[in-house]
């Protein structure tokens, strides 16, 4: 298997990185945070808000996420417009929160994993107000 690097911009995002990405399974090269992960979430691959703050994340999601559809349409993805993108991408908001959640629950404690498992819910609980993803399953 080979492990691709992570992608520095939007216009890294081609289709032949994506296919990369998938066939790893979603691992980068890279001991650091990535800025953009691709796994599945729904119907593609969706930019995680884990490993940017907050501030970074609003800055550049819009941008972010048009280059992963962009990319998407230039793999000959038909029927799949933006406002379904983004609608996606909004929904999937909620899969972050669930995992930093989850997964806090079944390892074992440690001061570090606390922090770290308390920043994920943080970012995620953030992403998903900034994004106003509770309209997407309110009534």
């Amino acid at each position: 298997m080979t492990v691709p690097p992570i992608a520095d911009s939007p216009a890294a995002l081609t289709p032949e990185w994506l296919t990369a990405v998938l066939e790893a399974g979603g691992h980068l090269q890279s001991a650091r945070v990535a800025t953009v992960t691709a796994r599945p979430l729904g119907t593609g691959q969706m930019c995680d808000s884990t490993g940017l703050l907050t501030e970074d994340r609003r800055a550049h999601e819009d941008g972010l996420v048009r280059g992963y559809h962009e990319a998407l349409l230039a793999a000959g993805v038909t029927g799949y417009g933006w406002e379904d993108c983004w609608t996606d991408y909004r929904r999937g908001t909620f899969a972050g929160l669930l995992m930093a959640v989850g997964a806090s629950m079944m390892v074992e404690r440690t001061e570090r994993g606390d922090e770290m498992f308390m920043a994920m819910a943080a970012r995620h609980s953030q992403h998903v107000l900034d994004l106003d993803a509770p309209d997407l399953i309110a009534g």
